[in-house]
């Protein structure tokens, strides 16, 4: 007898290449260039679907996502050049040992003892 996990394998992929040929076959050019749009269109917005068919939410544009990612990024590079030289203010940051000298490539690593 063929082993049985063979036998689940093509079953499932089987029923998963129909399904796969479906909704190949409802794509078209018009649709896949709708959707490109979608995606990088400023606040056009997706819907995120699971696999039973289920809202997980939305997807924001790739647009809106850059500029988001931008705005962070200005936001941070304010809050560094606010805190200055303050230990107190770069630690509230995240940003520790601000004025410790860092060590070259060819030095051995700080925590090196804990690693043995």
């Amino acid at each position: 007898m063929t082993d049985l996990r063979d036998v689940l394998h093509s079953a499932y992929t089987f029923i998963r290449s129909v399904e796969s040929n479906k909704s190949a076959a409802a794509l078209t050019l018009d649709h896949v260039i709708q959707e490109q749009i979608t995606f990088l269109q400023k606040g056009a917005t997706q819907p995120i679907v699971d696999s039973r068919g289920e809202s997980q939410g939305t997807r924001t544009s790739r647009f809106d996502q850059l500029t988001e990612l931008q705005n962070n990024l200005d936001a941070a590079v304010k809050a560094i050049q606010d805190a200055g030289d303050d230990a107190g203010k770069l630690a509230a940051l995240g940003i520790f040992e601000a004025n410790k000298q860092t060590t070259g490539d060819a030095d051995v690593s700080s925590n090196v003892e804990e690693n043995t």
